[in-house]
């Protein structure tokens, strides 16, 4: 379609020092926004009743990318195509697609779930078994860990765990197991942008995990998959921990 094919038009020349500015750039993001950019493109070639094409070249460097995004295959990404540099500068810190924290670890909350939430507001509170906790250790002297009541979230039930110390909730997360036959990849988008809405853009970013340090502790959103199964899970923990022992 004509408006895909000047949108990426090839561009003669790069700003000096692109290299360099490059290295900062947040690549998994730029991933994320290139290809919702890209999903965009192929829905309105859709209901225009044509087909969105680019040129080989950058089709072959953003295979390259999304399977490896790093600082050398960006490099090649934007070689390939000079006009898509304006997306990895857009994920630098202070760009225009770095989003802003409304909420900190404390406040972050799932359903009534969060690090304020009372002891005595936890339902369902049930302590693990000596063979749970040889899978999920205790960290800390004083440390009690609890399953809690299933809670609602995107419209499914998640499991809940709890870390208390010396009375207070220092630790919490919620998971949750998708089959095959369920929409994996929508929900983890749908997950990923909920915590994003709140926290920010993350702070780090590896495959399958995201990071965000907050002030007063953090949050991690871990997503795996296995043989046509994905495993969502979100831990926050409080920065409170620090003042507690270690086993």
């Amino acid at each position: 379609m004509k408006f895909v094919q000047r949108l990426f038009g090839t561009r003669n020349g790069l700003p000096s020092g692109w290299r360099q500015t490059l290295r900062g750039s947040n690549f998994f993001m730029a991933r994320r926004e290139v290809a919702d950019m890209l999903h965009h493109l192929n829905e309105k070639g859709r209901s225009e009743g044509g087909q969105a094409i680019v040129k080989r070249e950058f089709s072959e460097a953003w295979e390259r990318f999304a399977e490896n995004p790093c600082y050398e295959s960006s490099v090649r990404f934007v070689e390939a195509e000079p006009s898509i540099l304006e997306y990895f500068l857009a994920c630098c810190p202070g760009g225009r697609l770095q989003r802003a924290a409304i909420r900190t670890a404390t406040s972050f909350s799932i359903g009534d779930l969060s690090l304020e939430t009372p002891i005595s507001q936890l339902p369902g509170l049930r302590e693990l078994s000596s063979d749970e906790y040889i899978i999920f250790p205790r960290y800390m002297n004083g440390e009690s860990i609890y399953h809690a009541d299933l809670v609602q979230f995107l419209g499914r039930p998640w499991e809940v765990m709890v870390s208390i110390v010396q009375g207070t909730l220092c630790k919490w997360s919620v998971s949750l197991t998708l089959g095959k036959d369920e929409d994996i990849a929508e929900l983890g988008r749908e997950v990923f942008r909920y915590c994003e809405q709140f926290l920010g853009s993350p702070t780090e970013e590896e495959q399958g995990r995201y990071f965000w340090n907050t002030s007063d502790g953090n949050v991690i959103l871990q997503v795996s998959r296995e043989v046509g199964l994905m495993d969502i899970s979100i831990f926050v923990t409080s920065r409170r921990i620090r003042d507690y022992e270690r086993i």
